[in-house]
C-alpha cells in the first residue's frame, strides 16, 4: 500500500503487467485462454495480499513494442502505452514482456534493434509515470521464452526469427542493467512452450511467475 499525497490518504500499489499473448494467457490447445489462475499474471494475483496489490493484466495478442501493423495499428505498444499507464494510476511496480512478435520475418528486425524498441517503450513509459505520477514505481524487464521449429509453417516466423529470439535475452540484460530496472530472463529450459513453440505451457507461466515473485517480494521489503 502507498502513501499517496496526489490521490489523499493511502491506495492499494497496482502493479501492471503490459505484455502480448503470453500475458494475456493464450492456451493453442484449447483455441482459447488460460484461466485466471493459470495465467502468470493470475498466479501474482493469488499470491499477494489483495488489500496490497491490485494486478493488472494488461496483455494483448500480438502486440508489438514499436512495430505498426497497417492491418491491426491497435497492436502498437507504444500507441497504447500513455493511455494505459495513466489508467491504472498509481502503479507500483511495472511489468513489460515483449519481443517476439517484433521479431516477424515481415518486419526485419534483428534482435538487438527489437532490443532498442523495447527499451524505448520502456523509457517512454517512465517519462510519462515521472510526469504524471509522483510516487515511485519499480520496472521489471522480461525476456520472452524463445521460439521453437514448432512456430515455423506459415510463414509468419522463419528459422532466423528463432535465432532472434534467443539472442534477445543478452541484449535486454545490458538495456535493464544500465537503467536501474529488474531483469527477468524467460528464455530458460524450465520456461515450457505449448504445442506450437511460441505459446507458453502451463509449467511456463508458473515459473515466470515464480520468478517475478521472488523479485516483487525484495521489492516490497
Amino acid at each position: 500500500m502507498l502513501p499517496n499525497s496526489f490521490f489523499g490518504g493511502y491506495i492499494m500499489g497496482h502493479i501492471v503487467c503490459f505484455g502480448d499473448s503470453n500475458t494475456w494467457g493464450l492456451w493453442p490447445e484449447g483455441m482459447g485462454r488460460y484461466d485466471k489462475d493459470t495465467r502468470w499474471p493470475g498466479i501474482l494475483r493469488n499470491t499477494f495480499d489483495e488489500n496490497k496489490y491490485l494486478i493488472v493484466e494488461e496483455g494483448l495478442n500480438g502486440r508489438t513494442a514499436n512495430e505498426i501493423d497497417e492491418d491491426e495499428p491497435y497492436l502498437n505498444g507504444m500507441d497504447y502505452a500513455e493511455a494505459c499507464l495513466l489508467s491504472h494510476r498509481c502503479i507500483d511496480i511495472l511489468i513489460v514482456m515483449l519481443g517476439n512478435n517484433d521479431i516477424k520475418a515481415r518486419y526485419g528486425k534483428n534482435a538487438e534493434q527489437v532490443a532498442d524498441s523495447i527499451e524505448g517503450l520502456v523509457k517512454h513509459m517512465q517519462r510519462v509515470l515521472n510526469e504524471k505520477q509522483p510516487e515511485p514505481y519499480s520496472v521489471i524487464l522480461i525476456s520472452p521464452k524463445g521460439l521453437d521449429e514448432r512456430i515455423l509453417g506459415d510463414g509468419t516466423f522463419d528459422e532466423e526469427s528463432i535465432a532472434k529470439s534467443h539472442e534477445l535475452g543478452s541484449y535486454l540484460s545490458e538495456r535493464a542493467k544500465k537503467a536501474g530496472w529488474y531483469f527477468v530472463d524467460a528464455d530458460i529450459p524450465e520456461v515450457g512452450l505449448s504445442c506450437d513453440g511460441l505459446h507458453l505451457a502451463k509449467s511456463g507461466h508458473a515459473k515466470i511467475a515464480e520468478m517475478v515473485i521472488e523479485i516483487i517480494e525484495q521489492i516490497s521489503c
